[in-house]
């Protein structure tokens, strides 16, 4: 059984990306590490929303701590897929500050949902329930 799952992206600036989900998610830091070589700056951050835990590791550190990423560049091949409240407030917030990659649509399998890049490359999908849609504020579930 797994009792949770947090992704750790690696990224090249962790104080702006999470500066960047924080002011535009609603998560809010948890825990960080300065750089070691850059004390103004971070290595490596936790934020959070609701049970939604991700983690950011700086380039250079994360892949001296797993060598297979030597030489690989942030924005992977992956997508978050996010349960959100109030995903049409979220998309209106996202839609004039980042590249959206799919509009706000009805999904098949019940979910009202878009997808967008984030300032480091991921790919993120934030997705609400039919039913819901357009009840919440704009927060990760």
């Amino acid at each position: 059984m797994v009792n949770s799952l947090t992704p750790n992206l690696m990224v090249r600036d962790v104080d702006a990306i999470a500066d960047w989900y924080c002011r535009h998610l609603g998560f809010q830091m948890i825990s960080s590490v300065p750089h070691s070589a850059r004390p103004d700056t971070l290595q490596w951050a936790m934020i959070q929303s609701g049970p939604a835990l991700l983690m950011f590791q700086e380039a250079e550190v994360f892949a001296a701590e797993f060598p297979p990423f030597r030489g690989m560049q942030p924005g992977g091949a992956l997508t978050l897929f996010c349960q959100v409240q109030g995903v049409e407030a979220l998309y209106q917030t996202l839609s004039g500050i980042c590249e959206i990659l799919d509009p706000l649509k009805s999904a098949f399998y019940g979910m009202r949902e878009f997808t967008f890049r984030d300032p480091e490359g991921y790919v993120v999908t934030l997705a609400e329930p039919e039913e819901a849609a357009g009840t919440g504020n704009g927060t990760l579930a």
